[in-house]
């Protein structure tokens, strides 16, 4: 296929595999709360959810285990994986800043008159 730069059917499994990928994070940083482990978590949900569709269309006729399938799940899970980490990096960032804001606010003195 010339002008698309990856095909229909591999971005249907790199979807895949953010769904799988997704679901394999958030149970992993569910019982560990780490994001390494959950990065993993989510690379493992999108290996899990491309090994059984390959595996079923191995069994349709004129059908065959496809590895660049599984490859492009599998990437799905990697892309789901670093985006969930960049987000909850960007929020503790957001979060912290917000506490040292506070903080900051509460120990000046407040001086009548002024705003």
């Amino acid at each position: 296929m010339y002008g698309q730069l990856i095909e229909t059917d591999k971005q249907s499994h790199m979807l895949g595999g953010t769904f799988g990928g997704t679901i394999g994070y958030e149970l992993i940083y569910e019982k560990t709360k780490n994001e390494n482990k959950a990065f993993l978590g989510a690379i493992a949900g999108a290996l899990i959810v491309g090994t059984l569709k390959e595996s079923y269309d191995s069994t349709r006729t004129n059908n065959k285990f496809d590895n660049n399938d599984l490859i492009a799940t599998i990437g799905g899970g990697i892309i789901i994986g670093l985006t969930i980490n960049l987000i909850k990096k960007k929020d503790e960032k957001i979060i912290t800043n917000i506490i040292t804001s506070y903080k900051r606010k509460r120990k000046r003195p407040i001086l009548k008159g002024h705003f």
